[in-house]
């Protein structure tokens, strides 16, 4: 018997606004399948606050959206890895 494992991975990258809130401007979406060793990143942008989206701007921890990105970008390497996938 074959038994595939599936797991899905979520994220909201930010950046602060004139107020210095917190604000979602990108939805990270992954999906990891044993099945094939097949996995997919979506991004979805919020319209509503992608006029937040400028070079340089960051979340109040200081991160840029590039630097948000890197971070989820590991941690689908690292559960990949953990899952058996050849490509990593």
């Amino acid at each position: 018997m074959i038994i595939n494992e599936t797991n899905q991975l979520n994220s909201t990258l930010t950046v602060k606004n004139a107020e210095s809130k917190d604000i979602p401007v990108i939805f990270l979406s992954a999906n990891l399948s044993t099945n094939l060793n097949n996995f997919s990143i979506n991004a979805f942008s919020n319209d509503l606050n992608k006029n937040l989206l400028l070079v340089g701007a960051t979340n109040l921890a200081g991160k840029t959206i590039a630097e948000q990105y890197s971070e989820f970008e590991i941690e689908i390497k690292r559960r990949a890895i953990e899952m058996g996938y050849l490509l990593f």
